[in-house]
């Protein structure tokens, strides 16, 4: 019975039919894997493309709104752009004072606030460390809470920057919301550093770099 079923040209018909069908299983098989991971692929790339060319009108018009409504800085918003996205490119993980001092002077927006003022602070809070975090959870050159990272985080002026560069960018932006509100450098730097307008904090800053509070 075993050599009739070994030597049976139906049965090893049967075999090599059921071979074949295993071969194509599996050949259907890879091929489904293969064009899986190829649209998998196609369509990341899309929506990644669509998330930066999203994220380019968001800033493009942002900017032409902010050179509408805000002409005090006389800043080329192409050349800054530009500028910053150079500086992602040749990001500086670990940058000294002179990194520092020269984005300030160079790119940063300043919207009004004097840009020893903005030194002075990265001074006395971080004394330049990108790394340093307070006991209350502030971070960052300028030591930015959590509450004053969210409502900048977003902001068009922070979109291209690298992390240290944006904490300077929000920070400054901050400190030139509350000179607008307390219409004083004194008040608004002692809200900056503890949320209450009438502290020593500001008027001891602006002794030290001779401005009129």
């Amino acid at each position: 019975m075993n050599e009739y079923l070994k030597f049976n040209p139906d049965t090893l018909s049967w075999e090599k039919a059921n071979n074949e069908i295993m071969k194509n299983k599996i050949k259907f098989a890879i091929i489904s894997l293969c064009i899986g991971a190829l649209v998998s692929v196609t369509l990341t790339c899309i929506a990644q493309n669509k998330r930066v060319d999203s994220l380019t009108q968001q800033r493009d018009t942002a900017v032409s709104l902010y050179k509408q409504t805000d002409s005090i800085n006389n800043i080329n918003y192409a050349e800054l752009m530009e500028l910053r996205k150079i500086n992602k490119i040749r990001y500086n993980k670990n940058p000294n004072k002179k990194d520092i001092t020269g984005f300030i002077d160079k790119e940063l927006v300043t919207n009004g606030v004097p840009k020893e003022i903005i030194q002075k602070v990265i001074n006395v809070e971080s004394t330049y460390n990108i790394n340093a975090v307070s006991s209350t959870g502030c971070s960052g050159l300028m030591q930015l809470c959590r509450r004053v990272r969210s409502m900048y985080s977003n902001h068009h002026l922070v979109l291209n920057l690298n992390p240290w560069e944006s904490n300077i960018q929000m920070g400054t932006l901050y400190l030139s919301l509350l000179h607008k509100q307390f219409n004083s450098w004194e008040k608004a730097l002692n809200a900056y550093n503890s949320g209450y307008p009438h502290k020593g904090y500001g008027k001891t800053i602006c002794r030290q770099l001779n401005i009129k509070i």
